[in-house]
């Protein structure tokens, strides 16, 4: 996902209500499938990881989450979020990768 405009910091990109009839993903990279419980958003599937994120999630809702931007994106800028929490963003890269392979089978180029 791209910006198209130049977005300006906690400027809402995005607002996504969880899947309703989707509330567990099946994998099949491993076996036997994992089942992860929780919300299904769409937005997730749209946005790439990066360690050093132009943007953030926050729910509005219980239900309900919103793709901000964290810093100043310029149009034609990619727009990522961590798929790491906060304090994980700041593990050295071998962690943060290990991390990132375990749960969402990956492996993270970021330095």
């Amino acid at each position: 996902m791209f910006a198209t405009t130049e977005l300006k910091p906690n400027t809402v990109i995005f607002t996504e209500t969880e899947v309703p009839t989707c509330t567990h993903w099946t994998s099949g990279f491993k076996e036997p499938p994992i089942r992860v419980p929780g919300p299904l958003f769409r937005l997730k599937l749209r946005v790439n990881h990066s360690c050093n994120p132009t943007a953030f999630t926050r729910w509005k809702e219980s239900n309900v989450i919103e793709l901000v931007a964290g810093k100043t994106i310029q149009p034609g800028e990619e727009i990522t979020t961590s798929y790491l929490v906060q304090h994980e963003l700041q593990s050295r890269r071998k962690l943060r990768q290990q991390l990132l392979l375990e749960r969402f089978w990956f492996q993270c180029v970021c330095p």
